[in-house]
């Protein structure tokens, strides 16, 4: 049960920031976050994934960061967020 509550109040906490704000402090502890918190990482990214806003932004902030100086992690998540976007126009065809 407190996890429950725990995860609730986590996520109240996470959405009361501006979603660039958030996406932004997310990808950058997400290296350490998915070696402490794997499945707290999944859950996070894919809540962003569905969310078509929070998914541009984080789409633009990965492109940006990636631009600047390649990252192997996050080069990958860009190609998530490429291959979630294609299953979504599939899936409404």
């Amino acid at each position: 049960m407190r996890t429950a509550r725990n995860h609730v109040w986590l996520n109240s906490f996470l959405e009361s920031f501006e979603a660039e704000k958030q996406i932004q402090a997310f990808i950058e502890v997400m290296p350490q976050l998915m070696i402490q918190a794997p499945q707290w990482t999944m859950i996070l990214h894919n809540r962003i994934l569905n969310d078509s806003i929070a998914c541009q932004i984080y789409q633009e902030l990965l492109h940006s960061i990636n631009e600047q100086k390649q990252h192997f992690l996050y080069y990958l998540l860009e190609e998530s967020i490429k291959n979630h976007q294609k299953d979504v126009v599939v899936s409404h065809s």
